[in-house]
């Protein structure tokens, strides 16, 4: 069970780091693509991203609030994708975990049965092991018996 609650949380992280690369790639490129930015401006999203867009200059032929207007749309365009996508991620990860129980009981159940079946061929090794002791010992008692009978046959052949 440790196994399947450590894939979950690896599982929401590796959804949550792939959601925030694939916002962050979006932002870049779709500030990039209507020149809002230049070609080389550094780091795209930063803690002032807002108070940049406030200060593009008025000579670029939109006003910082036609921006702002833009990048809020933005904004709220990406976070209702990538609700969706955390939402398909999540699911998808519960079915993973599932299908990972799921295989965990049926190899359980697999391993058990395999040592029922060990338990019950070792029985039989046991039980084959005694009676060809048995049948040893009935047949060293039974070479005794015929040494002795021949030599009480020897005997009274040595007699008459």
């Amino acid at each position: 069970m440790r196994v399947v609650a450590s894939m979950r949380v690896n599982t929401v992280h590796v959804c949550s780091c792939t959601l925030s690369l694939l916002l962050t790639a979006v932002i870049a490129t779709l500030l990039w693509s209507s020149g809002d930015i230049e070609r080389n401006p550094g780091p795209v999203l930063n803690p002032g991203m807002t108070e940049t867009l406030h200060q593009v200059p008025e000579s670029s032929g939109q006003s910082s609030e036609t921006i702002q207007g833009q990048f809020d749309t933005l904004m709220h365009a990406i976070s209702s994708q990538g609700k969706e996508i955390s939402d398909f991620l999540v699911l998808q990860g519960k079915r993973i975990s599932d299908k990972m129980a799921a295989n965990h009981k049926s190899l359980c159940e697999n391993i058990t049965h395999l040592e029922k079946s060990v338990k019950w061929i070792g029985a039989k090794v046991k039980q084959n092991c005694s009676d060809i002791a048995r049948l040893f010992d009935g047949q060293q008692d039974f070479e005794a018996r015929l040494s002795s009978m021949e030599t009480k046959l020897e005997t009274l052949g040595a007699t008459t």
